[in-house]
């Protein structure tokens, strides 16, 4: 049964109708589940609401631990684009310019736009998405790495405006 100690036949869980023991194999006539995942959801509904509370609140940390990690290979995808490209001789400018290598999207990721950073969060969660479905699951750390790769990120990106990333020199005419 999984569980230290003895079995109370006394015990008796929602949903499940009482079984004999019969010896032997047991037969899926012999067991009654009705709707299982129902009864449970009613027994931690109706008898434990903190726990239902302490669920949720569960839930709601891993979502956010979820968008965290979104953020962070989003970041990670701008910045591998972003380097690649200064690596080819591009350049930040407000306007882009294939012919001259210049590009607006060459700032740190958290200085771009909302359309820019979603083109990096979709991906991103579409990879988290995958992994999930393979059956994987990914575990954030004890430490809160989180916070120091935010502190991290804010130091890069300066107070405010538009910095290019190092090594993308800003044109002089290139405004905020």
């Amino acid at each position: 049964h999984g569980l230290p100690g003895p079995v109370d036949d006394s015990m008796q869980i929602e949903g499940v109708e009482a079984v004999e023991d019969v010896g032997g194999d047991v037969d899926s006539d012999e067991v009654s589940v009705t709707s299982s995942m129902e009864a449970e959801a009613d027994l931690v509904t109706l008898r434990s609401p903190a726990v239902v509370s302490c669920l949720q609140e569960a839930a709601l940390l891993r979502r956010a631990h979820e968008e965290a990690l979104v953020d962070a290979l989003a970041a990670n995808s701008h910045c591998v684009w972003a380097l690649t490209r200064l690596s080819q001789g591009w350049s930040y400018a407000a306007q882009r310019d294939n012919d001259a290598k210049r590009h607006p999207l060459l700032l740190p990721y958290g200085q771009l736009d909302a359309a820019a950073r979603r083109g990096n969060r979709d991906p991103a969660a579409e990879s988290m998405r995958l992994v999930a479905t393979l059956g994987f699951e990914l575990v954030a750390p004890e430490v809160d790495h989180e916070s120091e790769l935010a502190a991290r990120v804010l130091h890069r990106s300066g107070a405010g405006g538009k910095e290019p990333l190092p090594g993308a020199e800003p044109l002089a005419s290139a405004s905020g």
